[in-house]
């Protein structure tokens, strides 16, 4: 946990770039020459090779220039490199970027605003406040941390030294969200805005693919189809269809349903999606699915699908919410809290 008192993670390197970054705040704001590359190893108590790559890592990120024969300059405040921290998951390796368009929405809003990111990478969760001032961060933004990191995140958002946005994909028991400032899917009202499209377009009996009977209940989603007049059974909820594929065209061939409201990722959509397109068309019910990244390719795969149009449809990036509340805060002091993001489609009442 992150505590008031706090030491350095034990590595020379970080302490001295740390030293550096607080330095160049205090001692010069507007820039200045610095003394010999010895004379500064000797005043942070490292070697000389060690203040040599502290001192690199500032004039890469542009707050020191470098000019052969005479020494390091260090750029004017005004002028310096600006980052916000990223982390991903549970920053331990490599990220792999799954949801490129959030985060590409992200990077967007930084250059907007003259803003770099800074890709982090943690051993312990304890590392991190440490790493992110080495790294001179103004901010962090943490994309879909796992539940283990809610202590640190508590730590963070209790010290108050640097903001942080969460942005939490996965769902916790208790419906619990991580973080003061965490954006999230309102699934409840995406369900309910899915629903009313589905009542829009005349249907009146469901399928419904992703979940089961009792979870489609505690989602939701019973009760937003109902309230639009949708009927949804028991016989009517398959939580994989993949793996019961001859009761998903039982009952498709029974012609009960008129759509099928589907959750789920890419191999569940991709079976839904060849069942549909193997079927006579008179029996083709139209199917709405969530949004994931693969779906324009499956769509594009099964021409035959009959996709429920979706007219008008807004849903904010989330990527771009949590970026633009961050920068709100940290260039005009504006409040960071904790945003739902729901969807809408553009229905003629």
């Amino acid at each position: 946990m992150i505590t008031k008192k706090r030491t350095s993670n034990g590595k020379a390197l970080i302490k001295t770039i740390k030293q550096l970054r607080l330095m160049f705040h205090e001692d010069y704001p507007d820039g200045g020459w610095l003394p010999s590359l010895r004379e500064m190893a000797e005043r942070f108590g490292v070697s000389s090779m060690t203040y040599h790559k502290a001192i690199s890592r500032m004039v890469a990120e542009s707050f020191v220039q470098s000019y052969p024969k005479k020494g390091y300059y260090v750029v004017p405040e005004h002028l310096r490199c600006r980052k916000i921290g990223l982390l991903f998951e549970d920053g331990m390796t490599s990220p792999f970027i799954g949801e490129c368009r959030n985060v590409a929405s992200i990077l967007e809003v930084l250059n907007t605003n003259n803003f770099s990111a800074q890709v982090l990478q943690v051993a312990t969760f304890d590392q991190l406040y440490d790493l992110a001032l080495a790294h001179g961060v103004e901010g962090l933004i943490w994309f879909d941390p796992p539940y283990q990191a809610k202590q640190t995140i508590d730590a963070i958002d209790q010290d108050d030294e640097f903001p942080l946005a969460v942005i939490q994909l996965r769902h916790f028991e208790d419906d619990e969200i991580l973080g003061t400032a965490a954006v999230t899917y309102d699934s409840k009202r995406i369900i309910q805005a899915r629903a009313g499209l589905l009542k829009h377009l005349g249907h009146r009996q469901v399928a419904y693919t992703g979940r089961d009977y009792e979870q489609a209940c505690a989602a939701g989603v019973v009760d937003a189809l109902k309230r639009q007049g949708i009927k949804l059974t028991a016989d009517h909820c398959i939580a994989a269809p993949h793996d019961e594929p001859e009761r998903l065209e039982q009952m498709l061939d029974a012609n009960e349903v008129t759509a099928i409201m589907s959750e789920g990722g890419g191999r569940l959509i991709d079976h839904l999606f060849k069942t549909l397109s193997s079927i006579p068309t008179s029996q083709r019910p139209q199917v709405l699915v969530s949004d994931f990244p693969h779906l324009p390719i499956l769509l594009k795969r099964y021409p035959k699908v009959k996709h429920v149009p979706q007219p008008g449809r807004l849903r904010p990036d989330i990527g771009h919410v949590a970026a633009t509340m961050l920068l709100d805060n940290i260039l005009s002091g504006k409040e960071i809290k904790r945003v739902k993001i729901s969807e809408s489609y553009n229905i003629p009442e």
